[in-house]
């Protein structure tokens, strides 16, 4: 099929389209119905907000970061503390080993992933006291 062909079948589209939507409404059977009066509430409006005048004279307020949260001075990163559990299991053997998961309890949870950082120095100290 050629464009023009095309073109032609698209002409003809419009011009039945137009012809169908062109005819004059009937006044009388469309029907309106009279609206319901209803009441509006009465809305109070807030005053308005004026900003507080500012002092140009005044010296800035800086504020001073607060530091992030203090990680173990010994472990730093979760890889550290991985290593030296892993070797202080080796040291005590599958049965005195069993002394890490009891600490590891006692900081309420079963997985040496689930410390915080915070916890690192901590559980190190326990650690140490249990084995010593």
């Amino acid at each position: 099929m050629s464009i023009e062909a095309l073109v032609v079948k698209l002409i003809d589209a419009l011009d039945r389209n137009t012809a169908v939507h062109s005819q004059p409404v009937v006044e009388s059977e469309v029907k309106y119905e009279k609206p319901v009066p209803f009441d509006v509430p009465a809305f109070d409006t807030p005053a308005p907000v004026v900003p507080a005048p500012v002092d140009t004279n005044a010296i800035p307020a800086f504020v001073v970061p607060t530091p992030a949260a203090t990680t173990s001075v010994m472990f730093p990163t979760a890889a550290d503390m991985m290593l030296y559990v892993g070797k202080k299991f080796q040291t005590l053997g599958n049965e005195k080993g069993m002394i890490i998961m009891t600490v590891l309890q006692e900081f309420g949870t079963a997985n040496i992933n689930g410390l915080l950082p915070e916890q690192y120095d901590a559980f190190y100290e326990r650690l140490e006291a249990a084995t010593a």
